[in-house]
């Protein structure tokens, strides 16, 4: 029998946030074997609060991923245990690394941040179980909150790069149009199920902007207003309009691209690389600021694919689509582009609107009657 939808959408995204995770841990990928002789693990307790904290979120969705893909058949302790054994290959490989650190709290701090994520999807999942009513709301079958978290690694990437004056108001806007997003999610012919994605609002703020605040507090603190403003100033905007417009998406996604353009525009696209070469802690903030430029191209892509979401024609020819559209806007907004920035572009894009056609599919299998009745709201035929 083939695997549910939204099964597959979960093993799309654990893959996505996985491979997001690894190249974090491993920039900027200049591996030297001869540092295995003279390297060494730092002792525990040595390892900064902040930095322990960081571990714990970086790994809490990867364990709440998992958790829900395998639907229960693994045991909280054996997800923290097999996040426990990547996270000490990632901290072996980091040894190779120049001006990277390995220590066994960071591998600990992995282990409970996953255990953490999977406790809360075996909450949510035993809720649901409960009450049939929840089903797709408190996952990430709804699509506008399927985009909102891959704007995590956005903003996680942002507090982990070189932290410039504009960052403050990217993540702010950033904040600011995932509250929006949320808000119209949880319209449904102007009545409001903001009970249900309030907590929701709150567990994003706290796992996408704690490393923002562990690094620069103030600009956290600004996106943490931006996003509570945003839900709450949204939440009744939508009220008005679904009264006359029971879809309310087009219009979300038109506010978040126009949100989305001061990341866009403030971020140079020839910045960074993924060089083998060169200063360690130089040459990691290049790799991430390629990551950075990938990321954001898939959060476009997404949006693009989740604006025409009720167009007739799906599967590779919207994916293409939104391809183009995403690369005709960068080069836009930047030109000249070199090529391989261009195909970095390309490649974002596409991934991000492969993952909403695979969010579609799952709503749809919801729909169909894949799972328990599921009350249908504005966005769950998009």
């Amino acid at each position: 029998m083939p695997e549910p939808a939204p099964r597959r959408l979960g093993w799309l995204l654990l893959g996505y946030l996985g491979a997001v995770v690894a190249m974090i841990l491993l920039a900027p990928f200049r591996f030297d074997p001869g540092r295995l002789a003279a390297a060494t693990w730092e002792p525990l307790g040595t390892t900064e609060l902040r930095d322990v904290a960081l571990n714990v979120v970086l790994f809490l969705p990867l364990g709440f991923l998992l958790e829900r893909v395998r639907s229960g058949r693994l045991g909280v302790g054996a997800i923290a245990l097999l996040a426990a054994a990547v996270a000490l290959a990632a901290e072996s490989l980091q040894l190779m690394i120049p001006g990277r650190y390995s220590a066994l709290t960071d591998v600990a701090a992995n282990g409970a941040g996953a255990a953490l994520g999977a406790v809360l999807s075996r909450m949510v999942r035993l809720r649901v179980a409960a009450d049939a009513a929840l089903a797709g709301r408190l996952f990430l079958d709804l699509p506008l909150v399927g985009l909102c978290w891959l704007m995590v690694p956005l903003v996680w990437l942002q507090a982990l790069g070189r932290l410039e004056p504009r960052d403050a108001v990217v993540a702010a806007t950033l904040a600011l149009a995932v509250g929006v997003a949320l808000a119209a999610a949880g319209r449904s012919g102007g009545t409001t199920r903001w009970p249900l994605l309030a907590p929701m609002a709150a567990g994003w703020a706290l796992i996408a902007l704690l490393p923002l605040g562990l690094r620069d507090p103030r600009s956290a603190a600004l996106a943490l207003a931006a996003h509570a403003l945003g839900f709450a100033i949204a939440d009744l905007w939508w009220g008005r309009a679904g009264r006359t417009e029971r879809r309310v998406e087009p219009g979300t996604i038109l506010v978040i691209a126009a949100l989305l353009l001061p990341w866009l525009v403030t971020t140079d696209p020839s910045v960074g690389s993924f060089a083998w070469r060169g200063d360690g802690a130089a040459t990691r903030l290049g790799a991430l600021a390629v990551l950075e430029r990938l990321v954001g191209c898939t959060v476009i892509g997404y949006a693009l694919a989740e604006w025409r979401g009720r167009a007739k024609r799906q599967g590779i020819v919207a994916v293409g689509i939104s391809v183009v559209a995403t690369v005709a806007v960068v080069a836009l907004v930047h030109w000249p582009v070199a090529t391989p920035r261009l195909l970095l572009t390309a490649l974002g894009a596409g991934l991000g609107a492969t993952i909403y056609q695979r969010q579609r599919a799952a709503v749809l299998w919801f729909i169909e009657g894949g799972a328990s009745p599921v009350p249908q709201g504005p966005s769950r035929d998009s």
